[in-house]
Order: structure tokens, then C-alpha cells, then sequence
């Protein structure tokens, strides 16, 4: 081999690897592209009730036929499983045994689907029992987080010594994800402080005249920890964040995971 020849092929190679480092750095688990990955961005829920489906729903529908209504209520969360689908909305409506939500079906859901229902806004009492909310994936696909959304409204005043506007936490919130029947708690945190310290962007707004003080911040996986936080379907992998404290003071205080169904 001439030298001209060689080093073409030493440049040849070197863009080469250079491209597969790229790959795997926005790519990292060698996911489909994204053209033809489903967006998820869901919120974190506690379940308080789980009726089955009396009858199948089509795309488009906005009511759901249901066993029961007990324990759910207006402005829930509802969360609807099957195959390779999730579903999410808002409980909009209740009556004798249906159940209307916010944004129009979009999955021809059958009566084999599981629907949890239940709290999405985690300002509860968790001092003397703990209060855990969680997403899991869709029953035949997995759940590949790339970020993780938190937000809080409230009626006082925030800085980073506070946890929202209340005063800093005595037991603390965190975060947990179960991998194949392992568990794996991730950090807690006491105070606003303590999320910007785990890599989390935050910002506060100031509230309007007659407003709310909010919080929020933002964490890439990817950036803080080199990784695509993945949630098996096949094992059943759950994302957590549990409360420990009393959070009832605040007016909201959500989580929500963005990513893709993985292919």
C-alpha cells in the first residue's frame, strides 16, 4: 500500500470512529430514529382507582365506559395501557358509570386495557405514611426517559433554602426507578437547592399581583449522567418519586418524564 493510500485510509477510519462516537453520544442505546419513535410525556401518578372497561373505545372518543367510578375524581389523572400503546389525560367528567376525559382517545383501546386513575399532583401528606408516584411503560414496548420536568405553585415566597415556598423538608422527597425487581433510590432532596445540586436546571417566577410563586427545573438525563433512562416493559420497571413529607400547604407540585417509546 502506497502512502498516499494509507493515509487515506487512516483518515478514512478516523472519520469513521468519529462518527460512531457521535452516534452513540446522541444515540447512546442504538435507539430507531426518531422519526418513527412515539413521543411520551407523562406525569407521575398515584393510583386511588382502577376500573376496567365495560366496552371497547374507538379513536376520537372522549368517554370511557367503565365497571366503576369509586374513588375517581374531576381532574384526576387517567392513564390507559395496552399493547404497545399509553394513553393520558385528565378526568373531565363523571357519571353513572362513565368516565369523560380531557383530550380525544387516540388508540382503539379494547376491554383487556388497564386504566389507573388516580392523583397527579404529589402535594400530599407523606409524613406518617410515604407516598410514592410512579410511571411504568406501556405492556409491550419499553419507555426511554431523556428528561424529567418538575414544577411547583405556590402561595408564598421561594428561594433555595425552601422546598417550593414551605420551609425546608425534615425527611425529604426521592427519586427511585425499579430495574428487573431491583431498587435503585437515586437522591433526595430537602430543599429547592437540593435539585440544582443533582443536575437539575431551575428557575423561579415571581408571581402576578393576585399570581402564584412558581418552581421549576428541568434535568437531561443524558447530559447530567451519560445516559437514556430506560424502563423495560419485559421486567416491569417502574420511575418513582416518593413524598415523605407534609406537602398539602403547596398549591401543586408535579413531575413529568419526557422521552420515546423505544422501538
Amino acid at each position: 500500500m502506497n502512502r498516499v493510500n494509507k493515509n487515506y485510509l487512516i483518515f478514512f477510519i478516523s472519520v469513521m470512529v468519529l462518527v460512531v462516537i457521535v452516534a452513540m453520544k446522541y444515540n447512546p442505546a442504538g435507539y430507531p430514529p426518531a422519526s418513527t419513535c412515539m413521543p411520551l410525556d407523562l406525569y407521575l401518578y398515584y393510583t386511588e382507582a382502577t376500573p376496567s372497561l365495560t366496552a371497547a373505545v374507538e379513536v376520537g372518543d372522549r368517554t370511557l365506559d367503565v365497571d366503576s367510578v369509586t374513588s375517581v375524581d374531576i381532574g384526576d389523572v387517567i392513564t390507559i395501557y395496552e399493547d404497545d400503546h399509553i394513553f393520558q389525560s385528565l378526568v373531565m367528567g363523571i357519571s353513572t358509570l362513565t368516565i369523560a376525559v380531557g383530550s380525544p382517545i387516540d388508540y382503539a383501546f379494547t376491554t383487556d386495557a388497564v386504566c389507573d386513575i388516580g392523583l397527579w399532583s404529589m402535594n400530599v401528606d407523606g409524613s406518617s405514611t410515604p407516598v410514592t408516584f410512579s410511571i411504568k411503560s406501556p405492556p409491550n414496548i419499553d419507555f426511554c426517559i431523556h428528561t424529567i420536568g418538575i414544577s411547583i405553585l405556590d402561595a408564598s415566597a421561594m428561594d433555595d433554602g425552601t422546598f417550593g415556598g414551605r420551609p425546608v423538608l425534615a425527611n425529604g422527597i426521592y427519586f427511585s426507578r425499579e430495574y428487573q425487581g431491583i431498587y435503585k433510590n437515586l437522591a433526595l432532596i430537602v430543599n429547592n437547592l437540593g435539585f440544582r445540586e443533582i443536575g437539575f436546571t431551575t428557575s423561579y417566577s415571581a408571581k402576578a399581583p393576585a399570581g402564584q410563586y412558581g418552581f421549576s427545573a428541568t434535568r437531561d438525563i443524558d447530559d447530567v449522567n451519560g445516559i437514556v433512562l430506560v424502563l423495560s416493559h419485559s421486567a416491569q420497571d417502574t420511575f418513582s418519586v416518593t413524598i415523605q413529607d407534609d406537602l398539602t400547604v403547596l398549591d401543586t407540585f408535579a413531575c413529568v418524564c419526557n422521552g420515546h417509546e423505544k422501538q
